[in-house]
């Protein structure tokens, strides 16, 4: 196993305890958010409404960080071939998100200092960054890269992609 296999193996480990922990007691703590449903036209239902679109975004999260993560623990572990376009998109991804993170709490009526650290999931995101970002660099694309998985290795490399022959 390279550096770079053992560095996309650690940001997918990392990704998926992420997904864990938002999809256990993240998704418990929004649920204690929920606030009571009014009738249709009762400032509460409209409360409930933003809640569950919230809800909703909130579970897209999910998405976020099992996907990745999946695709991370494939290629560190050698069941997919390294892929550097879509480290590439991961490494901007997962930059953003700590950006972006980073930026809501700055501009964040009412926020204190210790809100950068009890809002750390920027720290994690930027980590996923620049684990997929060295391991990338670090990649070298001259040597062989194996996969588990003969199928895989087939549709991937174009070396058995077959020819018509030229008349």
């Amino acid at each position: 196993m390279t550096i770079s296999h053992i560095l996309f193996s650690i940001a997918g480990v990392l990704l998926l305890i992420l997904f864990g922990y938002h999809f256990i007691w993240g998704n418990a703590a929004y649920a204690a958010l929920r606030p009571e449903r009014g009738s249709e036209d009762d400032e509460g239902d409209k409360k409930f409404t933003a809640w569950l679109n919230g809800r909703a975004v909130f579970q897209m999260g999910s998405i976020d960080l099992l996907l990745p993560a999946a695709l991370l623990i494939l290629m560190g572990f050698k069941f997919m071939e390294v892929n550097v376009a879509l480290l590439s998109a991961l490494f901007f991804w997962y930059l953003g998100y700590a950006l972006f993170w980073l930026l809501s709490i700055l501009f964040s009526k009412g926020r204190k200092k210790m809100d950068y650290a009890k809002q750390g999931q920027w720290i994690l995101f930027l980590v996923v960054a620049v684990l997929v970002s060295v391991g990338a660099t670090k990649f070298d694309a001259a040597t062989p890269n194996p996969v588990g998985n003969t199928a895989m290795s087939t549709m991937t490399t174009s070396q058995n992609v077959p020819t018509v022959p030229q008349q």
